[in-house]
């Protein structure tokens, strides 16, 4: 899994994987237009800490990583809805 220091810099490689995504605590559904406009808000209302970073699924869900190990998944594709992402983060991903 690839690292990005923003959120609007990982929905944008996350929509060359998928096109859709659901909120991964709620209903909320987000298409490519959606994501990038919530990404670049987030970026600038609420930036993450500099040890901080995000990661990409190969189907394209978002992850937050706070710790550098631990992922937290903010957005789970539509495209794999069943897939099996990891809860820590492995630099050979």
């Amino acid at each position: 899994m690839k690292q990005f220091t923003t959120l609007l810099e990982a929905a944008e490689f996350a929509a060359t994987r998928c096109k859709s995504w659901s909120f991964a605590t709620a209903d909320d559904r987000y298409d490519v237009k959606g994501l990038l406009v919530l990404a670049e808000t987030s970026d600038s209302e609420n930036p993450i800490d500099e040890d901080s970073f995000y990661v990409v699924s190969p189907a394209g869900a978002i992850g937050l990583c706070e710790d550098g190990e631990d992922i937290d998944w903010l957005f789970l594709s539509d495209a794999a809805l069943n897939e099996d992402l990891p809860l820590t983060y492995n630099k050979s991903c």
